[in-house]
């Protein structure tokens, strides 16, 4: 499992004690590793226990950037495995999530539309046909409906108003797709009147996936 192209690759996630997981990278070679230390109690995303994917992303770009100058500091405690042990502050969670890409998140939503399941388990609802990314950060996925053999295209945002990254959309849209779907729900979403040349009907997703905040 590759942390970033080219660099160095995932080598173990272990618990290190009851409020304590580390995540290690390394080389593949006999030099030491580098682990990632994130305290499970404290860790925090707007009021939230951490989630997995931030602890990925920082892991695949902070750790990553910095892997030789951490595991040539002469500083920093080591495990029985010789990695360096690198403790991850909840700052330094929060400061990256304005900076760090969507695109985990969207090869998840991906895999999931493709193969969620064998076959997936909304194959009678609706098939995967593709996806097209679109300027001002919005993604276009493309689903053609079992039923009648529309292609829909579906417009979502893949960051929140305030620039950070949105988060879930491989766990939550294909449920909420399969549903608009199959009650007939999805055309009288918000419609999007450009040509497009692999969909017969294009809406709007926006405020579905990132709604408004409440007023006051």
């Amino acid at each position: 499992m590759t942390a970033s192209p080219g660099g160095p690759t995932v080598r173990g996630i272990v618990r290190a004690d009851d409020g304590h997981t580390r995540i290690a990278l390394w080389a593949g070679d006999a030099g030491p590793g580098v682990a990632a230390e994130f305290a499970l109690e404290s860790l925090a995303d707007n009021g939230e226990v951490l989630r997995a994917e931030a602890a990925v992303d920082h892991v695949r770009t902070v750790l990553t950037a910095d892997f030789e100058r951490h595991r040539s500091n002469p500083s920093l405690t080591r495990d029985s495995h010789h990695n360096a042990i690198v403790p991850v502050s909840p700052a330094e969670i929060a400061a990256l999530a304005g900076r760090v890409g969507p695109e985990h998140g969207l090869a998840r939503l991906f895999a999931m539309l493709a193969y969620g399941g064998d076959p997936p388990w909304f194959a009678e609802v609706f098939t995967f046909t593709g996806f097209m990314l679109q300027a001002g950060q919005r993604c276009r996925s493309y689903l053609r409906a079992a039923e009648d053999g529309t292609t829909y295209g579906i417009d979502f945002p893949l960051r929140h108003a305030n620039g950070h990254a949105i988060r879930g959309t491989a766990a939550s849209l294909p449920q909420e797709l399969e549903s608009l779907i199959r009650v007939g729900d999805l055309p009288i979403q918000p419609r999007i009147d450009v040509p497009d040349d692999y969909c017969d009907v294009l809406v709007d997703m926006t405020q579905w996936v990132d709604p408004p905040s409440p007023a006051g």
